[in-house]
């Protein structure tokens, strides 16, 4: 079977699925949540923003090998578009980042929250791809917002610990 046809089966199911037709406000941990249920694979990257005054969130999935970006939005919580992505480099440094991680990005982003404590809001979130194999897959940065601004948070992907807070 083809990479394209693979794509175009993928895409009848989530829409026929009724996945795709979510209803009602959708938070960034449930866009990642969503996108890795949909795309049967591993979220990577994530971010919330806003167009045309609407928020919506675009999230970057590993599977099987191949890599996914889905955009959400936020109000409705409904998948809006989706694109697979012919980046084979990317994404074999991409499985090697997740494959060396032990946390996820929702349990990364999960840490960052709680590290800013009540009222924050996740912004942005990615593990760090490196070229160099030692570095590759051994942090988060995690964007986050509360009412002192935005803070980035670099969370140990290796043992989860918070290795630093910024003002971003």
């Amino acid at each position: 079977m083809t990479k394209h046809m693979l794509s175009a089966i993928l895409a009848t199911g989530l829409f026929a699925s009724g996945l795709a037709h979510a209803s009602g406000p959708m938070t960034f941990l449930g866009a990642i949540t969503a996108a890795e249920s949909q795309f049967g694979g591993e979220a990577f990257e994530a971010e919330r923003y806003r167009e045309d005054g609407r928020s919506y969130y675009e999230v970057e999935v590993l599977s099987g090998g191949e890599i996914f970006e889905a955009v959400f939005d936020a109000r409705s919580g409904r998948l809006i578009e989706w694109e697979r992505y012919d980046q084979p480099r990317r994404a074999q440094r991409v499985d090697a980042a997740l494959q060396r991680a032990r946390l996820s990005l929702l349990q990364a982003s999960r840490r960052a929250l709680r590290a800013k404590g009540p009222g924050a809001s996740v912004v942005e979130a990615e593990i760090r791809l490196s070229s160099n194999r030692q570095r590759n897959g051994t942090r988060f940065e995690v964007d986050v917002r509360n009412r002192d601004g935005v803070f980035e948070v670099i969370i140990n992907a290796l043992n989860g610990r918070v290795m630093r807070i910024s003002r971003d």
